[in-house]
């Protein structure tokens, strides 16, 4: 009983709060302090290599030369909100990269507060200052926070979405419709779209509840298709000129990167690509409850408890939330065909600061409130205790190299590459965004998702070989190479991402190597990288054959 009094002083004299903004300015000066202090071999460790494909192709637009990564190939291999985002920083810092990496990351860092400074401010405003707990122990917990803070477009996709949510919550009304209303929510959806194409999707969990609202309430069918219209037309205003923009430079209206990883309309069940997340699958579970307790919860008890505590918009925004989240989550599981990130799913957290809100506020009405207070405290303790042992161990564990093991390994062989390599050479390579970032030289990427159709066209009629005579390429890199030391040929080789039962390769000789690097750990296997010399005059009789 002392400590569930204890509790409730410190609830009534705001003290949460002064916890809760104390952390987050803990958390954030030691961001920012890791952003401005660490060595750039160590601060590629603490970002993704995809983020750096964003800042190259922001480099090159800014300079002039186009949406292209190699300033060889156009490309379409981005989300272009974030993009568009990056270019001022390479207007303003065009020549020092380093520079400009970390007033990228300070930025991300910013967003990501404005996130948690969003979420907590809504949810206490409804629920009461014990609310935000649960906030802050998902959100700085290293396996969620590490997505949010890795130079991908995730913070400013997961911001715009918070404030659909609260808009919804706090001004678009399914009872009371205006245009302005609907227009602005329009505006919103489009703004989300352009972060994450995908996230279109929550305009038809926004239409399909507007027409389960219909039917329930007998509207005629033109007060459904009106708000569709307004809701739509903004959307399809701000999407529609990328589409069109794709088309007319790449033959196609979605993104290289989202047709290699997508199989859509033909399904491609894999499951493992999604349970190598297992954090983010119980936010998914989490999910599945919630939406099931919105639906069904005032069939039973605890489910109608936990709705009174709801207003009437709060329920709607969370069941259109709900439904793109398990929306979102069924379209990667049913046509995702390889390699899927963590910020895919950056969207799930927001289930956090939605349902626990509720569930608490229930819970703390119900008769056995007084039992569970200490529980709660424990729980509150655990898991922040949890978040700074996570935090330091991540950190310890990008730092050593154990995650992102090529990254440090990559910087050095940018370094190499910029100091020894004339600054007309072509470099073709997979993996290659800290690479072609930091060489500052030319680097064709082989994976595909950002080059081009004609690539992977190439690759399956005429094989890598040609391919790279073609582009005029002068070296090749292996960024995590099984080469030995000796060896008499290297099958260097490349796996279509249109036909993944086609492979092409060419073979490279010990007298063609330039680099390699010291060996390091990946995927349980000690590699290196290696760069070689093309053997261009082989190639070219080749070809002539």
């Amino acid at each position: 009983m002392k400590i569930g009094n204890s509790l409730e002083i410190l609830m009534k004299k705001n003290l949460p709060l002064l916890i809760t903004t104390f952390i987050i300015a803990v958390f954030s000066f030691w961001r920012f302090f890791l952003i401005v202090s660490l060595p750039p071999e160590d601060l590629v460790t603490i970002t993704t290599d995809d983020a750096f494909y964003y800042m190259n192709i922001a480099s090159h637009i800014a300079s002039g030369h186009g949406a292209t990564f190699d300033g060889i190939n156009k490309t379409n291999g981005f989300h272009p909100l974030w993009q568009l985002m990056l270019i001022p920083v390479y207007r303003l810092i065009p020549s020092n990269r380093l520079l400009a990496l970390r007033v990228t990351l300070i930025f991300q860092l910013l967003v990501f507060i404005s996130i948690l400074i969003l979420t907590i401010r809504f949810t206490c405003r409804i629920y009461g200052a014990i609310a935000l707990f649960p906030i802050l122990i998902v959100f700085l917990f290293s396996g969620f926070s590490n997505c949010l803070l890795e130079g991908m477009e995730t913070p400013i996709h997961l911001v715009i979405l918070a404030l659909i949510i609260v808009y919804m919550t706090e001004t678009w009304s399914v009872h009371h419709p205006t245009l302005p209303k609907d227009a602005t929510l329009g505006i919103l959806i489009g703004l989300l779209t352009l972060a994450r194409l995908e996230s279109f999707l929550i305009l038809f969990s926004c239409l399909v509840f507007m027409a389960w609202y219909r039917l329930s309430n007998k509207l005629q069918l033109l007060h459904f298709v009106v708000r569709a219209i307004r809701i739509t037309a903004p959307v399809t205003m701000l999407v529609l000129p990328f589409l069109i923009w794709n088309k007319i430079n790449f033959g196609h209206f979605a993104t290289i990167s989202s047709r290699l990883k997508s199989t859509f309309p033909h399904l491609s069940f894999k499951p493992s690509l999604f349970l190598r997340y297992p954090q983010w699958a119980a936010l998914v579970i989490v999910t599945l409850l919630f939406f099931l307790i919105l639906v069904f919860g005032r069939y039973f008890k605890t489910g109608q408890r936990i709705l009174q505590e709801m207003s009437q918009p709060y329920q709607n925004a969370s069941l259109i939330y709900c439904l793109y989240v398990l929306m979102h989550f069924s379209f990667i599981l049913l046509f995702s065909r390889w390699e899927i990130g963590g910020w895919y799913f950056a969207p799930y957290l927001l289930v956090i600061p939605l349902s626990s809100g509720p569930v608490i506020s229930a819970l703390r009405k119900s008769s056995y409130s007084a039992r569970l207070r200490p529980v709660f405290v424990f729980i509150i303790i655990l898991g922040l205790g949890l978040d700074i042992s996570m935090q330091c161990l991540s950190l310890r564990y990008r730092l050593n190299g154990y995650a992102n093991s090529f990254h440090r390994p990559s910087y050095r062989a940018a370094l190499w590459a910029k100091q020894n390599i004339p600054k007309g050479a072509v470099f073709a390579t997979t993996d290659c965004g800290v690479f072609g970032y930091f060489s500052e030289r030319s680097v064709i990427e082989l994976d595909g998702i950002v080059n081009n159709f004609e690539y992977q066209e190439w690759l399956l009629k005429r094989g890598l070989k040609d391919y790279l005579f073609h582009k005029g390429v002068n070296y090749i890199r292996d960024y995590a190479s099984l080469a030995p030391e000796k060896y008499n040929q290297f099958q260097y080789t490349i796996r279509s991402k249109i036909d993944r039962d086609f492979y092409s390769s060419i073979s490279l000789s010990p007298s063609d190597e330039r680099y390699r690097s010291s060996s390091f750990e990946h995927l349980s296997k000690n590699k290196c990288q290696v760069i070689w010399n093309f053997p261009r005059s082989i190639v070219h009789r080749d070809v002539e054959k």
